[in-house]
């Protein structure tokens, strides 16, 4: 019997374009877009109804943008959930890997497609985020701060880093809704308790992924700061201080930290998917 011959490369395309298609089609795409446009109109409003003082009243676009950059850790963690929680467990929950999985397809070039897939929808997102703060922040200042852009591609590589974790976890687990509580314990609780504590200890977390995506606050701010030690009046010993080390990540560093999750997210979700059986 003569086999089929796999073109790989066409598979990731279909693949890509059928995934993103179905992302723009159902409602996960329509709620990001609306939550990525909403979200800085938001912040922007809500302090402002609340007191009478503007955000826009703050002494430069830079401050101005890094009220906004500080809450995009929580859009990005929706945003993986939505397009990567259940990316890898859909087929195998929805009963569609038997139709799917009986045809000549590559496990590889559906997991890659899924994660291509699933990364231009969260870029997307975020492009929708940043282009709603680069207009408030020229209608206020009439000009942008100097590294947004970078803010911008940093923003979208934290994101693939936390989106490749995501795959992995979903590439062992049966369940949509235990991987979204997965994913969202992992990094609401683990990784920012584990940062907590080794700040605490006055260890530096640089090999932490919520450590490391800090990076697209920091780069906003100019020059770019530095490690500080930060002294605080003693709680229970009037007349003492107690010195805490405010850590910055370092760019590079970080964004090798950052590509080095993607890739071991990638190997972990393809060691477990092409072992993945229906039920």
């Amino acid at each position: 019997m003569k086999r089929t011959k796999i073109n790989r490369i066409q598979q990731f395309r279909d693949i890509i374009q059928f995934e993103f298609l179905k992302f723009i089609r159902g409602r996960k795409m329509k709620a990001a877009v609306i939550l990525a446009f909403l979200t800085p109109l938001l912040i922007y409003t809500l302090p402002t109804l609340a007191s009478s003082e503007s955000l826009a009243a703050q002494a430069s676009v830079t401050d101005f943008a890094i009220t906004f950059v500080q809450f995009l850790s929580l859009l990005i963690l929706i945003s993986v959930t939505l397009f990567g929680g259940d990316a890898l467990i859909s087929d195998f929950q929805d009963k569609t890997g038997y139709t799917l999985f009986t045809n000549p397809i590559s496990r590889t070039s559906l997991l890659f497609g899924k994660f291509a897939a699933a990364s231009l929808a969260v870029t997307i997102v975020l492009g929708i985020f940043y282009i709603v703060l680069s207009a408030l922040s020229y209608y206020f200042y009439s000009s942008l701060p100097s590294n947004l852009i970078s803010s911008f591609f940093f923003a979208v590589l934290s994101t693939m880093a936390f989106l490749s974790i995501s795959f992995a976890i979903g590439s062992f687990l049966k369940g949509s809704s235990i991987s979204y509580i997965a994913f969202f314990f992992l990094f609401f609780l683990v990784f920012p308790i584990v940062d907590y504590f080794l700040i605490v200890d006055k260890i530096k977390p640089w090999f932490s992924p919520t450590f490391a995506n800090q990076i697209i606050l920091y780069i906003l701010e100019t020059p770019y700061p530095e490690d500080e030690i930060i002294r605080i009046p003693a709680l229970f010993a009037p007349g003492q201080t107690l010195s805490i080390t405010a850590y910055v990540p370092e760019i590079n560093l970080s964004l090798g930290i950052l590509f080095v999750y993607i890739m071991l997210g990638l190997i972990v979700s393809l060691f477990f998917f092409q072992r993945k059986e229906m039920n």
